[in-house]
């Protein structure tokens, strides 16, 4: 065998040896990677349950380091930065989050929630929620109609956001749906419906509203018939809105109100 050929066929040898180490080699990279990147998440979690934003927004930012297209990490990471108010990054963090999986439902939900509540973008909301609500995997889409309706009334369609929250009730005995309905109905002085609709949330029992929001529909009512002149029924709201034992601004208002009929 001449020198070239020897020389090849050595080198032909040394390529099967390292094809027959890589794998093994690469495969235990690979599990260290894996796993440091999990024990980065994991306490950046334990972080977040603790309320702790700052420490788990930096076991994240490890996290990424080493795996940053993860959808599941991404998530984690918005949140904990909407926790300390860096709404931008959240919405960039849910949105790369939605880039590699368009099926994450919970980022695109916190996504148009984000733009309607902190970043004034209801149309960016609207195309949210029509994602959300035309994919047939979607198991909440009461909850993105919702939304969506409070997007359109604050842009002013008042038609489409009624459309939609009477779209969200017809699909489930949502009370933030029907809360939402009232606040629409009684700016639009359509008084009888917005009655109809604050007595549905407050009948809602899957779930009920929380105590802060019965001492808001309680509120609310009460300014219905303020505005109905009907001072008796009123003041009964508002009694019921100060006997909410947790506090919140509603019973505060309803009290003031109380003290300005008192004679």
């Amino acid at each position: 065998m001449s020198g070239f050929w020897r020389s090849m066929m050595a080198l032909w040898l040394a390529a099967m040896a390292l094809a027959c180490v890589s794998p093994e080699k690469q495969l235990a990279e690979e599990e260290a990677k894996f796993k440091a990147t999990r024990a980065h998440h994991d306490l950046g979690l334990k972080f977040l349950e603790k309320n702790d934003s700052a420490r788990a927004i930096a076991e994240f930012q490890e996290a990424l380091k080493l795996d940053p297209d993860s959808p599941w990490i991404n998530s984690d990471m918005g949140q904990a930065q909407l926790r300390l108010h860096r709404y931008e990054d959240a919405a960039k963090s849910w949105q790369r989050t939605i880039a590699k999986r368009p099926d994450h439902h919970p980022a695109r939900y916190n996504l148009a929630v984000l733009y309607l509540e902190f970043l004034n973008r209801p149309e960016d909301t609207l195309r949210e929620t029509q994602v959300l609500i035309t994919d047939p995997t979607y198991i909440h889409p009461w909850e993105a109609l919702d939304v969506r309706g409070v997007a359109l009334g604050r842009l002013g369609r008042t038609g489409e956001a009624r459309n939609a929250f009477h779209d969200a009730l017809t699909r489930r005995a949502h009370w933030p749906s029907a809360l939402h309905l009232g606040v629409l109905e009684q700016g639009e002085k359509n008084y009888p419906q917005a009655i109809e609709a604050y007595q549905f949330a407050l009948k809602a029992q899957d779930p009920p509203p929380p105590p802060r929001y019965v001492a808001e529909l309680q509120y609310r009512l009460g300014t219905v018939f303020l505005e109905l002149q009907d001072t008796a029924s009123a003041k009964q709201h508002f009694l019921l809105a100060t006997d909410v034992s947790e506090e919140n601004p509603w019973s505060e208002r309803a009290s003031r109100h109380l003290d300005a009929t008192q004679p």
